[in-house]
């Protein structure tokens, strides 16, 4: 990366984008693409009056970036060995003295491993060709070195391994052109004119087929051929606009990926070739059964290495499952294999394939499950022993598909220091039950099951016992009915319609799905349920159940116990059965079942309503002025807040109008009639043949109380915390009113109006008892 130490032109003055905000949406894409990553060498720079220096502010967040990517960052010395730092000839690594290489290479290299929070491993070098003997002076600092520009093979044409049997570090030479030489340089053309070599440029497609010709040649020569393509910064964002194009590196990138390239930084290269040089390997073949014992040298790693058999098929490997048709997979320790070639192989789980990069750590596993532990990223692929029947567990992957026996496992991100530990577990499978297009009727039995209703109008059955068994009941399609029952009295259910995730909780490890009518009537416990926007039948058990129907033209059935009904919006059925039932409506259009000896029963109604057969007692709720009417029962009916009318009806009522002004009327039976707070309007039902009852309360209103019938057997007056009245007479009328109690008073008559019993006379001190029920407090009453 030669412009990394040119400050102006990394963060360029004038606000445009500098040369790595271009380059790093290519590498992003050849990632995407390609999973293309490689090792990138920066200049530090030493000269920050002439604009070569790095600011790392600047700069970090790009090298970070790549190094997330899992790219590698090393040094291609402090300076680039320019001629402004004192280097003549320039960019030649021959001519420094041991303190300017130890500077250039090991400084810049502790430098960017502080900077960078990272261990560098290896260096670039810069310029022209070095010798032997500069090469040994710099590789002492890394783990490895890539040598000087000489056209096709930095330093060594094509060497990788290590520069004097003694040496410790790797030294890599490029096998491919740089791509300065294709298009700056040019590549050796011969002149038969004068018998010697010309350079040639090349333009851009030129370049791309050059590489892809020497690619092809490298590879054709070798098993396992490194193939190292040494590129600029400059080169895929055409930075100087030298005629260089994004698609000159795409095309020999793409063509190495066609052809089932790994493609690896140069540290990751090295240590290959480390642990490669340094293992030992034996082998032992006696018919079908090879037996390869393969030990690491200490520091070193054999989990990116494979035994390649080569013209053998593998059939099995003893208790060992990561290997393809020919190639064993070795864990990071090696070990002792077992390989039986030929034949069907045996229908084990095992891994098939591994990513790019990636390093096998350890594996365990019995030929069914698979225990592993590997650095890296990207699809680990297994061929799952036959898994029909069987139950499929995952752990340690980010997402993973299932294709027939193919198992693909993905893993999204990278961290080299914590390796990915994944469990791949097949049990018995569940009992699976799956409907046809027509209306079926499934039954859950006490294996773990998946049922699965599909199209039509289906119905699953269940105990609560067997669906404890981590159940799947999905009713597909059509008008699916769930059937439930069992449990205990003290289990409650939860169940919520609209959830399209889980309908039923409650119930441990069962999932309900896509049903719309639900039979609890065997069930034992209670049921909390709410219904969603369709219509919706829910019918609950033995427990004291609340059922809401929500939106939708419900049907709703309690069951016995003492069950809540709210049908909401919508059309509803509202069936309570036997127990004290509570049921609210709010449409007119809403219907109550009851029977007889179910229990009393209460309406809840913010309009106005009449109650049906078999139901005892009306509360009206909210505050609008409606109405309600009794049957033939002995009902109780409470007003709300508003102006209400209430009926009795026939039977022995009572009748509570609460706040507002409202109008009470006895009709048949000896009734109660309590006006409440507001200006009342109670009639008693004249000639009805019994007595009724008016309660007035301290602190009711004025109320007018029609129909009364005084004297022995006829209505009677209840007054509640007034000690004092006064009775008066006006006109045709007897008033009741407060008073203070004190004889003689000159205030008699004026207190305020409680009762008005219009056309009634003749209350005297004498007969007055024959219509009066003791209140809460003693009252006396005193008359003009």
């Amino acid at each position: 990366m030669d412009i990394s130490q040119e400050a102006s032109q990394v963060r360029p003055t004038d606000g445009t984008p500098g040369i790595y905000d271009r380059l790093l949406p290519i590498l992003d894409q050849w990632k995407s693409a390609y999973n293309f990553v490689g090792s990138y060498y920066i200049n530090i720079g030493n000269d920050p009056q002439g604009g070569e220096y790095t600011d790392w502010s600047v700069s970090k967040p790009y090298y970070d970036r790549l190094l997330a990517a899992g790219n590698e960052i090393g040094t291609h010395s402090y300076t680039h060995f320019y001629e402004s730092q004192g280097y003549t000839p320039p960019e030649n690594t021959n001519i420094a003295t041991d303190a300017q290489l130890e500077f250039e290479f090991n400084q810049s290299k502790q430098v960017i491993a502080q900077q960078l929070g990272i261990a560098v491993t290896g260096a670039a070098l810069p310029g022209a060709p070095e010798t032997l003997e500069t090469a040994q002076k710099i590789i002492q600092y890394f783990d490895y070195i890539s040598g000087g520009y000489s056209g096709v093979g930095a330093g060594y044409p094509n060497a990788f391994g290590y520069l004097t049997p003694g040496q410790t570090s790797v030294y890599l030479a490029p096998n491919l052109y740089f791509d300065f030489t294709l298009l700056e340089f040019g590549v050796p053309v011969y002149d038969a004119a004068t018998g010697t070599y010309i350079p040639q440029k090349l333009n851009a497609e030129q370049a791309t087929a050059e590489w892809i010709k020497q690619f092809n040649e490298v590879t054709s020569h070798a098993n396992k051929p490194i193939v190292m393509l040494p590129w600029h910064d400059y080169g895929p964002t055409n930075w100087d606009n030298k005629g260089y194009t994004p698609d000159m590196f795409t095309g020999v990138i793409q063509t190495a990926y066609a052809s089932g390239t790994e493609f690896t930084t140069l540290n990751d290269a090295s240590q290959r070739i480390k642990a490669f040089e340094q293992s030992q390997l034996s082998i032992n073949s006696v018919n079908d059964t090879i037996t390869a014992t393969v030990t690491p040298a200490a520091g070193t790693s054999l989990g990116k290495f494979g035994l390649d058999l080569s013209t053998s098929t593998i059939k099995s490997v003893n208790n060992w499952y990561a290997y393809d048709n020919d190639t064993v997979f070795m864990p990071r320790n090696g070990g002792t294999f077992t390989i039986n070639v030929g034949g069907t192989p045996d229908d084990v789980t095992h891994i098939t394939t591994l990513p790019m990069r990636s390093e096998l750590i350890s594996l365990t596993g019995n030929g069914e499950d698979l225990n592993f532990s590997f650095v890296g990223e990207g699809q680990v692929i297994l061929d799952l022993k036959n898994p029909a029947g069987m139950k499929l567990s995952v752990l340690g992957s980010d997402s993973y598909s299932l294709l027939g026996e193919i198992l693909t496992l993905n893993f999204n991100s990278f961290n080299p220091l914590v390796p990915r530990t994944v469990s791949v577990d097949l049990s018995p499978g569940d009992n699976l039950l799956i409907g046809t297009a027509g209306n079926d009727s499934l039954i859950a039995t006490a294996k773990p099951d998946r049922i699965s209703g599909n199209a039509g109008n289906d119905m699953v059955t269940s105990t609560f016992a067997n669906a404890e068994q981590n159940d799947l009941f999905d009713g597909g399609t059509g008008n699916d009915t769930l059937v439930f029952s069992g449990g205990t009295a003290a289990t409650t259910l939860t169940l919520n319609v609209a959830t399209a995730t889980n309908q039923l909780s409650g119930s441990p490890g069962l999932t309900v799905q896509n049903f719309e009518s639900f039979n609890f009537s065997n069930f034992l416990g209670s049921l909390n349920a709410t219904g969603g926007t369709g219509n919706d039948a829910i019918t609950a058990g033995a427990g004291n159940d609340a059922l809401d129907g929500g939106a939708g033209n419900d049907s709703l059935n309690g069951g016995t116990g003492n069950d809540s009904l709210n049908g909401g919006a919508g059309s509803n059925t509202l069936t309570g059965g036997i127990g004290n039932d509570l049921y609210g409506v709010d449409s007119p259009s809403n219907i109550i079942i009851e029977l007889a000896n179910q229990g009393t029963d209460t309406v809840q109604s913010s309009i106005s309503w009449t109650l049906g057969s078999n139901l005892e007692n009306l509360t009206l709720t909210g505050t609008a002025a409606v109405n309600g009417t009794g049957n033939s029962l002995n009902n109780i009916i409470t007003g709300n807040s508003g102006a209400n009318s209430l009926n009795g009806g026939g039977g022995n009522d009572t009748l509570i109008g609460g706040a507002g002004n409202d109008t009470l009327t006895g009709s048949g039976g000896a009734d109660i009639l309590v006006g409440g707070a507001g200006n009342d309007t109670l009639n008693l039902g004249l000639l009805n043949g019994t007595g009724d009852r008016v309660v007035y309360n301290l602190g009711d209103g004025s109320d007018t109380v029609n129909q009364f019938v005084r004297g022995v057997g006829g209505d009677l007056l209840q007054f509640n915390g007034i000690s004092s009245i006064d009775v008066t007479t006006s006109l045709l009328n007897t008033v009741f009113r407060i008073g203070d109690g004190i004889a003689g008073n000159s205030g008699f008559g004026r207190g305020a109006v409680l009762l008005t019993l219009p056309l009634v006379r003749g209350f005297t001190a004498a007969n007055i008892g024959n219509n009066i029920l003791a209140g809460t407090l003693p009252t006396t009453f005193r008359f003009n």
